[in-house]
């Protein structure tokens, strides 16, 4: 897949995206090569794709409210303990998830996920790509 949309353009990582990739090296310059060798790159963050990132988690934040969400449709579910009737909460998204979406959407014309209902819901213009 890498190779197949490299011809296509050029493929940028975010800064969180960039850490996961190369956190299986021990080595920096082992991951330097396999960046090199696969035509990734980190392109770092802007303010607006910043500020995007945040505004979404809030609205994230507001939505959720105890609630849990379909990472393939987005649909939210309110889900309570059958004994005490309290929310049951599950931390689904993190800060990363935010920056990541819209790092593709400023900066990027596209986002390759599998996490499609999420991106598509906080990100609605941004182009997801499924991957193999």
């Amino acid at each position: 897949m890498l190779e197949e949309w490299s011809a296509k353009g050029q493929l940028v990582l975010s800064e969180p995206v960039y850490a996961e990739v190369v956190a299986p090296f021990g080595d920096k310059g082992e991951a330097d090569a396999f960046l090199a060798r696969t035509g990734l790159r980190m392109l770092s963050s802007v303010d607006q794709s910043l500020h995007q990132a945040g505004v979404a988690w809030t609205e994230y934040r507001r939505r959720r409210r105890g609630n849990l969400q379909c990472a393939s449709c987005g649909k939210v579910v309110k889900v309570v303990c059958d004994r005490c009737g309290a929310a049951i909460r599950a931390r689904q998204r993190v800060l990363a998830d935010f920056l990541i979406g819209a790092h593709a959407v400023v900066q990027a014309d596209r986002l390759v996920t599998r996490d499609r209902g999420f991106y598509r819901q906080y990100f609605g213009t941004l182009e997801i790509v499924l991957p193999a």
